[in-house]
């Protein structure tokens, strides 16, 4: 059997050679040669013939390598490998053909999450190659407004059977919100023999201040029969689409894996949005929270919004930092009424002690 195989990537990356190497195995008597070709004119510079080995079977083993400049293997002539023994010649034939993933690389460069800019209060750009060629000398740089910044080394690593390369800028936070231009570069010559650059700049879209709904059950007794209550925050009509939604329990941050955040939904128009958050609760545990919950919900226009509720009453309040303060129609017919009892109470109450005074 005869095989012939290709210089490895790493090769041409590193040393900028390559090496070709034919192997013919399970052949016997012992006597054989190898012959190397280009274009039909047999070469004689660069080849290294390894000694044949024997095997159990008392079959023999032997290989040759022909190693030439990188630029000689990517001039597109034919290589062949000619090995010639007692039992007959054989002939392996190659050449250098482009990777064929090298027009596949994606390049992207992801924002920063909700959570890091409205909690954290930072910025991290990520720059990812998907889709390299190989490991090595995967060189990923960047730079803004013209200079470099500083960043450390990619880190690269299989992903489902494809190479992808990560590199990760901590950005200042404010320059990024107001629309400052970031670059990333991205080396690598087994993939694309010039460097490639992503650009990222955040987009601006009109504010629009959100409607928050918290949806609970109606009344007390119909959380009576159930051994859950599922709480759900409903937030519409609002732009940019950067949010963050979180849940608070007796002012104590709910664990992410207790709710669920839906994807954003575009409204008619493509210019609101509606997105929402689901929190299933455990009915002994609410009432261990004094009767009394917060869901919190951050974003750059209102910067904090809250709606309470109570004893899961629908007896709302929705608070706006920028200085509104909105009571649900719910909570101004309970105050309402019960204002309007006090006072009739306190009506009758005065008239009966007039009336015993006299």
């Amino acid at each position: 059997a005869i095989l012939l195989s290709p210089p490895s990537l790493e090769e041409l990356a590193h040393n900028h050679t390559a090496t070709l190497v034919c192997v013919a195995s399970g052949f016997s008597p012992k006597t054989h040669e190898f012959r190397w070709w280009k274009n039909s004119e047999k070469m004689v510079e660069g080849i290294t013939n390894i000694p044949a080995t024997e095997d159990e079977k008392k079959l023999y083993s032997a290989s040759s390598l022909l190693t030439m400049p990188e630029s000689e293997w990517k001039s597109s002539a034919e290589f062949a490998c000619e090995f010639v023994h007692k039992s007959g010649t054989a002939v392996r034939n190659t050449t250098y053909t482009p990777t064929p993933c090298l027009s596949e690389v994606k390049i992207t460069i992801e924002p920063p999450t909700a959570e890091e800019q409205f909690v954290k209060k930072t910025a991290t750009l990520t720059c990812r190659a998907i889709g390299l060629a190989s490991h090595s000398d995967v060189s990923m740089t960047w730079t803004s407004e013209g200079k470099p910044l500083a960043a450390g080394a990619p880190e690269v690593r299989d992903q489902g059977g494809i190479i992808v390369a990560e590199s990760k800028l901590t950005a200042d936070l404010e320059k990024w919100r107001t629309g400052t231009e970031y670059r990333c570069i991205v080396s690598h010559t087994d993939s694309f023999p010039t460097p490639r650059t992503v650009v990222y700049k955040r987009s601006f879209a009109q504010k629009v201040v959100p409607s928050v709904f918290l949806l609970t059950s109606s009344s007390v007794e119909n959380f009576g029969t159930k051994d859950e209550v599922t709480l759900t925050c409903f937030v519409k009509d609002f732009s940019p689409k950067d949010i963050y939604i979180s849940w608070l329990a007796q002012d104590s941050v709910v664990d992410k894996v207790d709710y669920t955040v839906t994807d954003l939904i575009p409204s008619q128009g493509q210019k609101p949005l509606i997105g929402g958050s689901d929190m299933t609760i455990i009915s002994d545990q609410i009432w261990a929270f004094s009767a009394t919950g917060t869901l919190l919900v951050l974003r750059e226009t209102t910067s904090i919004c809250c709606k309470e509720f109570t004893n899961l009453y629908n007896i709302q309040t929705y608070i706006d930092y920028e200085g509104e303060v909105e009571e649900s129609d719910h909570l101004w017919k309970t105050v309402s009424a019960f204002l309007s009892l006090f006072l009739i109470t306190l009506f009758y109450s005065i008239v009966a002690t007039i009336t015993k005074v006299k």
